[in-house]
């Protein structure tokens, strides 16, 4: 074993074969199931590797490595670093930063599965490396890999040894990352890595990879073919469910602009599929309730949304068939006729949404939107449609929701924080390119529609309606959209049961 850690340490493509890593079939030799262009990737860095081990100055001192999404950029880096950490000569200070704790996790992670798995090299390992909360240790040479995020920066007289900045596309904070490269540059024998998916066109984060490209100094390695153990229907998947701009960036490795048109003009148009709203006593539908408040410069809109649940009712079972002797027994009065018996039967529902009530409240010039008006309607809707739920921002509306509180109204208080934004965009997008809402033709509402676009973070996307002054387009900031975006997101995130009897409750969670 002597023997074979001295190989081991010498060489980092040897370890890089060897170590066993965690994959959805379990753990196996990472060299039996790279794919070329990773072992293009370990060759290009390997001698800089050595370099850095060595206190020696790398022949390549700054690598840019994008890839598509899923293409074991995190691990591939992952086991750089453990190699670094567990086999080099000196002390190495190794910084990773990310945006948030989850990204920056994800080598950490990423190790800290690789030392649970019992084989010879990864049992040596686990002697020798501690994980921890946000380092990772080799307590015999001191070296450390430092965790880091926006709020957990490192100073500026920091001097790491390398420096990993881990979706550099995803980093907001231009100021943390040049923080990093600068203390990086510090260090005459100093390695830096950026290991990103292609972002946004423009961007700084473009700039800098221009920049870099054009100086000499940084090898650029891009893969924008998708990784061979992405399966086929996973892809299709994949592109069904992400807008054409996303998955063009995150799959094809293509810049593209944060921002694009959210929804093909065919796909609003085939689902207008009905000639009016609903009256709110249709057997086997649930309705949910969408509010965007706007006073002063915006509109007020409200959408009523139903699901279809299905229903349940009572029927007749088939008459019993008596026998002779039976009926001339109740004739005589020795036994009583038997009473209609009857069976539950359950129609399931198909889980498609429709347009039930659509409604908007324009401000006028020096006149501001009556939120008495407003809660009227919505006091009306709740009647006739027995509302499970209406979803409102709170932050301009908190008076009037304790208001329709007081009379019966279920509201649900939606924050637009990232996370909502995120589900909402999603819940409307998936509707209509999966045609599974149905709507009737109100222009206001289409205009709204055709002119939503998509912002991409590229963590997390939301839906954006640029401004029109025109009142024929829209109501003039998208708020019919915004409404039906909160009633259509509530909707599908609700599920539903029945209990055996059709005048039962019907169970919301």
């Amino acid at each position: 074993m002597e023997l074979k850690l001295k190989a081991l340490a010498a060489d980092p493509s040897q370890f890089q074969a060897d170590i066993c890593i965690p994959t959805g079939r379990g753990p196996r030799r990472f060299g039996d199931c790279m794919a070329p262009f990773q072992r293009e990737r370990f060759a290009a860095v390997n001698s800089s590797l050595v370099a850095v081990s060595r206190n020696e100055t790398p022949p390549v001192a700054r690598v840019w490595d994008e890839r598509t999404k899923g293409a074991s950029k995190d691990t591939d880096w992952a086991v750089n670093l453990l190699w670094l950490l567990a086999f080099s000569r000196r002390p190495l200070r190794v910084q990773v930063g990310a945006f948030d704790q989850q990204q920056a996790d994800e080598v950490r992670l990423i190790i800290r599965g690789m030392l649970r798995i019992d084989r010879p090299l990864n049992r040596f390992l686990v002697g020798l490396i501690d994980v921890q909360q946000t380092r990772i240790v080799n307590a015999r040479t001191d070296s450390v890999c430092e965790i880091l995020t926006t709020d957990r920066l490192g100073s500026h007289g920091a001097r790491p040894d390398v420096v990993l900045l881990n979706e550099l596309v995803h980093q907001p904070d231009r100021s943390f990352a040049e923080t990093l490269l600068d203390n990086l540059d510090k260090m005459p024998c100093g390695f830096g890595v950026v290991a990103t998916n292609a972002g946004f066109d423009p961007s700084w984060q473009l700039d800098w990879k221009r920049t870099f490209a054009e100086g000499g100094r940084w090898q650029v390695m891009e893969c924008r073919e998708t990784a061979p153990w992405i399966a086929p229907e996973a892809l299709r998947e994949a592109e069904r469910r992400n807008t054409p701009g996303r998955f063009r960036r995150l799959w094809r490795g293509e810049w593209v602009s944060d921002t694009e048109g959210a929804l093909l003009g065919a796909d609003i148009d085939n689902c207008v599929t009905q000639t009016g709203g609903m009256n709110g006593d249709e057997k086997g539908w649930t309705f949910w309730g969408g509010l965007d408040i706007g006073v002063i410069k915006d509109a007020s809109a409200f959408a009523v949304i139903g699901k279809h649940v299905g229903w349940c009712e009572e029927k007749p079972k088939p008459e019993r068939q008596l026998t002779t002797t039976q009926k001339a027994m109740i004739d005589a009065g020795y036994w009583e006729e038997p009473e209609d018996e009857t069976e539950s039967v359950f129609h399931e529902g198909n889980g498609r949404l429709r347009l039930a009530e659509l409604r908007s409240w324009k401000p006028t010039p020096g006149h501001r939107v009556s939120l008495e008006a407003v809660k009227a309607a919505i006091i009306m809707a709740h009647r006739q449609f027995n509302l499970a739920a209406v979803a409102v921002d709170p932050s301009q509306a908190e008076h009037l929701l304790e208001l329709l509180e007081r009379d019966g109204v279920p509201v649900i208080r939606t924050v637009q924080s990232t996370g909502s934004l995120q589900q909402q965009a999603v819940a409307l997008l998936e509707s209509f390119q999966e045609r599974t809402i149905d709507l009737f033709p109100d222009a206001d509402l289409l205009a709204d529609l055709k002119r939503l676009q998509v912002k991409d973070s590229g963590m997390k996307i939301r839906l954006v309606s640029p401004e029109s002054k025109s009142t024929e387009t829209g109501t003039g900031h998208g708020d019919l959209a915004s409404a039906l975006s909160f009633a259509v997101a509530l909707a599908k995130s609700r599920t539903f049961s029945f209990a055996l009897r059709p005048d039962d409750a019907l169970i919301v969670a």
